[in-house]
């Protein structure tokens, strides 16, 4: 009886090394686009949380706030991102604005998860819209049930106008209903 195990290892072997060519060559999608046309303007969004120094590089410290930076310890890997976003707003506030950032429904449950289980920790928010930068730190001082996100922003009016637009692009590019 002849053993044909070493040909299906060569197959195997074989269909993995394609699969591995096959998606190692997929690029991530490009979140910014020309910024003389706003209805294309596209933003890209991370959101991360603040965790303990390691040396296993599964933290990075980053530095938030331009006048002033502060340098912020988050896990490497963000739990929310444009992805998640339905909806996003300058809204007015008492001396000044904010930035409101709606999710769909995974979004929400994760922003629950996170808010209440690293309660007295940091959110870390990096924004890319043009330019490229970490735009706040707030701390989470309660669960946030309802997937409204609000934060003030380390940015001008404008560039928190430009921020909301170009996730709100994202959204109606992915198909979001905010419904859900």
């Amino acid at each position: 009886m002849k053993n044909r195990c070493g040909a299906f290892n060569l197959k195997l072997w074989g269909l993995a090394a394609l699969a591995v060519l096959a998606t190692g060559c997929q690029t991530e999608p490009v979140y910014t686009s020309k910024e003389d046309s706003p209805d294309t303007q596209l933003t890209a969004l991370r959101i991360h949380v603040e965790g303990a120094p390691d040396s296993s590089g599964r933290t990075v410290q980053v530095p938030v706030f331009r006048e002033r930076p502060i340098l912020v310890t988050v896990d490497r890997e963000p739990f929310l991102t444009e992805g998640n976003v339905t909806k996003a707003e300058v809204v007015d506030e008492p001396g000044g604005f904010s930035l409101r950032i709606e999710f769909e429904r995974q979004g929400r449950w994760l922003l629950e998860k996170y808010t209440g289980q690293y309660r007295g920790r940091r959110l870390a928010i990096f924004a890319s819209f043009g330019s490229e930068r970490w735009i706040g730190a707030p701390l989470i001082q309660a669960v946030i049930s309802d997937g409204k996100f609000t934060f003030t922003p380390d940015a001008s009016r404008e560039e928190a106008l430009r921020i909301a637009r170009g996730l709100n692009n994202y959204a109606k590019k992915m198909e979001h209903d905010p419904r859900f």
